[in-house]
């Protein structure tokens, strides 16, 4: 298993969903000591930030980089899908709406 040192945190590579550069002016309140440059974001949705561009971190760290977007991806997809199918219903009631009986 192959480990990314982001600061003092160690975070397995398989891990990464992609990196994606990092603007501290969108968040004015925020004011970090370090100038950082990428969020990598983890397939947990959890944020860590690096100091690092995300090309430089697609480089670094053998990542694939889709040069389109420049966005930085360790190349698998976790999304899984599966086909639907409407089933016919058994009876012409809904299960999910009551019948008026006519009483009140």
């Amino acid at each position: 298993m192959k480990v990314i040192t982001i600061g003092k945190r160690l975070v397995p590579a398989e891990q990464v969903a992609f990196v994606e550069p990092f603007d501290p002016s969108s968040n004015p309140e925020f004011k970090p000591e370090k100038d950082f440059k990428g969020r990598v974001v983890l397939l947990n949705r959890e944020i860590v930030l690096t100091e690092q561009t995300p090309q430089e971190f697609a480089a670094e760290h053998d990542l694939h980089l889709f040069a389109e977007d420049g966005v930085p991806s360790i190349g698998h997809s976790t999304s899984r899908s599966r086909s639907l199918s409407r089933r016919k219903a058994s009876s012409p009631q809904s299960p999910t709406r009551p019948v008026s009986n006519g009483t009140i």
